[in-house]
């Protein structure tokens, strides 16, 4: 991954504070993004939600990007699946930080760093409240999120805020989860969508009932550098 980047930075103009990495399921992609580039409507569809979560928690990769973002991501224990392996804690209230049923390998070199995650609730590949997917356990989400938020150090005063989102028929699109404190609230974001089972959402009132995730993830990593992350 470090030479891949070396290469496109020396051959190509890259702003190097504003790097990062997105993508869905199992593949990823490097968002590389200048001050000068316009905007697009929405990022690729790159498969790779669970190796972006690997990077942000390598004590190397994590160094490398400015904020993470993943979709619909496969979130390993590497705890091999039975009968006897949690579900899932995720029905506990929301606003109940440090919620995990299981342990997620992570030691990220930086603290309080950028991160996304964007999952359906419908999800039937990755299921949102966890399970089996090829033998591991898979916890919920929602525990995830919270071990993260509890690695990031915050570890007093947290905030988590709750939004819903409409759209303009005055339907739910999505639940907006901000973490963090003061200033930093949003620095780790989940979205979870309802209506959603595990494409990257487009916009479209059908899929996602109008959520974008491309847009959406776009908007969220522009406002970070590797200088103020």
């Amino acid at each position: 991954m470090k030479q891949l980047i070396n290469y496109i930075s020396q051959n190509f103009c890259v702003d190097p504070t504003r790097l990062y990495a997105t993508g869905r399921r199992f593949q990823a992609a490097v968002a590389l993004l200048t001050i000068q580039l316009t905007p697009p409507l929405s990022l690729p569809e790159s498969n790779g939600g669970g190796f972006v979560g690997t990077l942000a928690c390598d004590p190397v990769a994590s160094q490398m990007f400015a904020a993470y973002g993943a979709s619909s991501a496969a979130l390993y224990n590497h705890i091999a699946y039975n009968s006897s392996c949690p579900a899932s804690t995720a029905g506990a209230p929301a606003g109940d930080p440090y919620v995990a049923s299981l342990y997620y390998p992570c030691a990220p070199y930086r603290k309080r760093m950028p991160f996304m995650e964007v999952h359906g609730l419908l999800d039937g590949t990755i299921p949102y409240y966890g399970g089996n997917h090829n033998g591991e356990c898979i916890g919920a989400v929602t525990d995830w999120v919270h071990d993260f938020v509890g690695r990031e150090n915050y570890t007093s005063g947290i905030t988590n805020v709750t939004t819903a989102l409409y759209n303009s028929s005055n339907q739910i699109m999505a639940y907006q989860y901000q973490f963090g404190t003061g200033s930093t609230l949003g620095q780790v974001v989940h979205y979870m969508i309802p209506w959603s089972d595990h494409p990257w959402d487009d916009g479209s009132v059908a899929n996602g009932q109008g959520f974008n995730t491309g847009t959406t993830m776009f908007n969220w990593l522009k406002q970070w550098t590797l200088l103020n992350a």
